[in-house]
This record gives structure tokens, sequence and C-alpha cells, in this order.
């Protein structure tokens, strides 16, 4: 849908873009409209000269949202393993219909990577659209990058080494995608499964590749001498480079802000946050609920959903040593190779068969369920849209929630957000001309079962621009005309 000038009126609000060949539509550079949104939106004035914008009433002036001033990236994770591990297969699994990648039984199958937005599951967002009888209701998303198979020696150029190594540094996030089923028809670079020295394949050429990055760093900083070089020469040579010799990576190093934006402009891959995820086979997914338990026993991750907390707890009640005695052999080793990997890298690990991901991609929600149901599995224990919620949490990503009759919408931002820079990723006049954020978290808005009954129960907060968003907050911003 274009919007033209007849759509919008008060053109103060195209801020930035400006007046400049808006009426001639053939102007407008075609990629801005792929990132603009247009959403009713209500903006009345008040008595006392107050704006509320805002998605809990409906109106009829067009809002640009901030997304338009170009295009607007999102923070994304890139799978990434050894060849013929089931990354195409899990990518694939992952984006549905949106987009697919090849997969195919040879190495190299994936040269270029393959890349899609993919709709992170929030069971929240669904429940405001309903109390909220909302003729829209939009997902956030992330980005998903495919990555061509590694190599031993990447680091050195080995297969698509450099290649693979370079589309790694442009993701924020890196999930290790492990093989962990037994099928003879599908061959393994390394001539057989083996799930911690895979991990330790990987592990180690990323951290060579860092070594390199910085011992190359460490030879220009020789020649220059002002204060901030040597400042970067000193958290080189005396916290990466021996952290690196050591084989571990960067991130599990203990650094200060300042050092770590000293260490930003290198992009070193060691530094981003991590995830495993195992694949395996649809039978062996009953392991799922073991893994979910051992990664709360051991992670410091606060998951935001209450569901997986609560299905863990009632796991808990069981005796889990009985519970062990009825998996096979195998599902038993993996268990323990999956507590091993948690110990030994400190990461989450998901639990993903992209095999039976792929079959339930094609059934309806309910289907899908019943499917599962069939199985003698949860939702919680198919694991790609837990892995999707994983990445998003690893890359402290909290969400916050618009919502009304016209549309209901859930927002990205960072961990430590303040409302004022939150009302900027609605658009930039909110965050400029910012009053205050009336406030609500999810769960008592649920109980109240309407944002009027909230008000009359006192349960909506007045908060200034320096309070500090939390993820399930649901928000009316009010601004200056």
């Amino acid at each position: 849908m274009l919007l033209t000038v007849s759509k919008v009126r008060n053109l103060s609000c195209l801020g930035s873009l400006g007046r400049r060949g808006w009426n001639d539509r053939n102007n407008i550079n075609n990629n801005m409209f792929s990132a603009l949104a247009t959403t009713p939106t209500a903006t009345t004035r008040g008595n006392n000269g107050v704006c509320d914008n805002d998605y809990f009433n409906s109106g009829k002036r067009m809002l640009l949202l901030g997304c338009c001033w170009g295009q607007r990236r999102f923070l994304g994770c890139g799978l990434v393993g050894l060849a013929n591990v089931g990354k195409s297969s899990l990518f694939n699994a992952v984006v549905g219909s949106i987009q697919s990648a090849r997969a195919e039984n040879f190495p190299f199958c994936t040269i270029d990577p393959n890349v899609a937005l993919v709709p992170i599951p929030d069971v929240r967002l669904d429940t405001l659209g309903v109390l909220n009888n909302s003729r829209r209701v939009v997902q956030t998303q992330l980005n998903i990058t495919d990555i061509a198979g590694l190599v031993k020696g990447a680091h050195e150029g080995a297969g698509l080494g450099n290649k693979f190594l370079a589309n790694i540094r442009e993701c924020d996030m890196i999930v290790h995608v492990v093989r962990g089923f037994l099928d003879d028809d599908v061959t393994h670079v390394e001539g057989s499964v083996d799930v911690l020295r895979d991990v330790s394949i990987i592990s180690l050429e990323l951290v060579l590749s860092d070594l390199a990055q910085v011992e190359r760093r460490l030879d220009k900083l020789k020649k220059m001498r002002t204060a901030e070089a040597l400042e970067e020469k000193e958290l080189l040579s005396g916290k990466v480079l021996p952290q690196l010799n050591e084989g571990l990576p960067v991130r599990r190093l203990s650094l200060s802000e300042r050092e770590k934006q000293l260490l930003r402009s290198l992009q070193l891959l060691t530094t981003k946050p991590s995830l495993f995820a195992v694949n395996i086979a649809e039978e062996d997914l009953v392991i799922a609920p073991f893994v979910r338990e051992m990664n709360l026993a051991s992670s410091n991750t606060n998951s935001n959903c209450d569901e997986a907390v609560a299905d863990d707890a009632d796991d808990g009640n069981n005796n889990r040593s009985s519970r062990i005695d009825k998996l096979t052999k195998f599902q038993q080793e993996l268990v323990n190779i999956i507590k091993t990997l948690i110990e030994e890298e400190g990461e989450e690990v998901v639990c993903v068969s992209a095999e039976l991901e792929s079959q339930l991609h094609s059934l309806s929600q309910e289907e899908r369920l019943m499917y599962i149901e069939e199985l003698g599995l949860r939702e919680a224990d198919v694991g790609a849209s837990n892995m999707i919620r994983s990445a998003y949490q690893n890359l402290r990503l909290i969400t916050f929630y618009t919502s009304g009759p016209t549309e209901t919408r859930a927002w990205t931002i960072q961990q430590g957000t303040n409302a004022k820079d939150a009302a900027g990723k609605i658009h930039t006049d909110i965050s400029n001309r910012f009053i205050k954020a009336d406030t609500i978290n999810f769960n008592q808005l649920q109980e109240c079962e309407s944002m009027e009954e909230a008000y009359r129960a006192g349960l909506v907060r007045s908060e200034g621009k320096e309070y500090i968003v939390k993820d399930g907050d649901v928000i009316l911003f009010k601004h200056n005309a």
C-alpha cells in the first residue's frame, strides 16, 4: 500500500523524511515502502493539549512508524556447524513457508547464506489481540541466517572458511547446530556422529580465527601512540590473547563496558552470545524434558516463558532416575553428552528435530498439537520455536506491547531500555515529545480483562522517560502535539 500526501493530515510527522517528492510516489525509493508500516491510530487532543498516540482506540490519522526512515535492521542469529548436520533443514523448518533453502546430502550444499525474518512465537501477543478484539496482530521478528558448513582449518581458508567466517561476523548471535541423529544414508564429514567432538571443532575454529584477528590488530597497534591505542593494546595483550591461547572464548571474560567498547570494532566471533541446537531424530525428542531441567539448573538465563518453567516444575515431581531408565541406551548417552556440553560450554542447549519440524509446518495449529500429542510429546518438547525464543533471550531482547481495537503489536527492545527510547521504536516524534507512559504488566491486564478495568482498579502506572521498560509491559505513550 502506497501512502500519498492526501493520507497524512499533518506533514510534520514526516520528520527527517521531509516533504521533498512526497506527492510524487515515483521519487520514493522502493526499499522504503517495503519497510513502511501504515497504522491507523487515535491521535486526539485533550484539554491540556496532550496527544494520546495509542493503540487502545481506533482513529483516522495515519502514523508513519519509525522504521519508515530507512530499512529496519532486525537483530539475528546465524546457524553455524559442520557440513551435513542439518542446518539448512533446520532453517527450512524454522522459517516454514517464508523461504526455503536447498538441503541435500552432500557437503557445502549451502554456499551463499540463506536469510529470513522469522516471527517470534508469543502467547501474550495473541491474548492481547483477543482481549482488545484487534483487527490486526503484528509479531516481532528475528533474523535467521543459514551459513555454509564448517570444516577443520576454516580459519586458514579450508573449505569455505573465509566466506563462512565473514558471514558469522555479520550475525549478532551464533546458534551452533550439532548432529545428534544416526542415519547411514546421511554422510558425516568426520565419518561418525560425535556431538562433543563436533562442538570442539566448531569452537576451536572460531577461537583460532579470533586469535589471528587479535594478533593482526596488535601488530597495527605497535605503530600507534594514542592513549586509546595503548589502552586497547593492554586489553588485547593482557586479557584477550591469553584467553584465546587457552582455547577459550572471549565472552567468558569479565569485561567492563569500556573494554567491551574497545573490542566492538574487532567483531570477534567468540564475543557473540551462543546457543547450542542438537539436531536429533523424532523418536529421541523424549530427552527434551531432561535437557530443559539441566538448562534450568545450570543457566542464569531468565526465561520469559512461564509455561516452560511450570512444565519443568511438574517434571521435577517425578522420579528422574526412573524416567531415565525408560530411555534407550542411545538416548541415555545423549542425555549424558548434553549434560557434559552444558557444563563445559556454560551455554544453553536446545533439542530440535528438523525432520519433525518440517512435517509440522504443513499442518494447522490444531493438527500440529494433535500430532505432537500422538507422539507422546508436549509442544514445549518440540524445539524450533524454543530455539527461536532462546535466541531472542540470549540476545538480551525483551518485548513490550501496544494494543487496541485497530492493532496489537509486539515491539523488540534491548534489556535496560528506558521509556523514552522505547517510544522511539514506534516513532521518533513520540520519543522527542514524550510526556509519560501509562504502563501495566501483561499479567495484570489479563486479570482485569480490559484496559478500562485496569484504570479503574488503579493498576495502570504513569511512568516517566527514565523508567526502564520490563518484558511484558503494555504501554500507552502520551506526548505533546
